[in-house]
């Protein structure tokens, strides 16, 4: 499948949208995870996953915060933005998915692109293959950002001990386990 028009259509489209939702940080993180979805599954030759699928899922996954806005000038991203996001993004899906970049994409996959931004942050209850291959390059792009807000260190600390736990304990492949690793190295130093 030439993945071309579909990108380029994300492109134009949904990454200028993203800087609605938390700026400084929507935009670039899809952007590390756009290309750590790539990264992984090019690197990992025993992979056998839906590539453009999961491109997909990696530009739209943090679409939705986009509507929570005004909540999230007020607060951190937890609480409603944080569990509503993710079906926001879905729906933003299901409302662009019969545009004609996406011709190629069977049913199929498109409701599997819907499942997969669904659940995308429902880390304890993903075990399909392409949910945690999407999980190992969500993780790998925040992690890229490093300590962007400059939070409190012990907080930061804090967040990468939950993220060694809760996620890398449940990466698949080779590839992201060796560039989690590297990021948490150099984050504790």
């Amino acid at each position: 499948m030439n993945t071309e028009p579909y990108e380029k259509y994300l492109i134009d489209t949904v990454l200028p949208q993203l800087e609605q939702g938390r700026p400084g940080w929507d935009k670039p993180h899809t952007v590390h995870v756009v290309e750590y979805v790539k990264k992984i599954i090019d690197n990992e030759p025993t992979v056998n996953t839906d590539k453009d699928a999961l491109v997909v899922v990696a530009y739209l996954h943090d679409y939705g915060y986009m509507f929570f806005k005004d909540v999230l000038k007020s607060g951190p991203t937890k609480g409603i933005a944080k569990t509503q996001h993710a079906k926001k993004s879905a729906e933003y899906w299901t409302k662009i998915q019969d545009n004609e970049v996406f011709s190629a994409f069977s049913d199929t996959q498109k409701e599997r692109i819907n499942h997969l931004i669904v659940v995308h942050d429902e880390v304890e209850h993903l075990h399909a293959h392409d949910e945690l291959l999407f999980m190992e390059a969500d993780t790998l792009g925040a992690l890229a950002m490093g300590n962007f807000q400059n939070i409190d260190n012990d907080v930061y600390q804090k967040y990468l001990n939950s993220v060694e736990q809760r996620r890398i304990t449940r990466f698949v492949t080779d590839y992201a386990k060796a560039h989690a690793e590297k990021f948490i190295a150099k984050a504790r130093k």
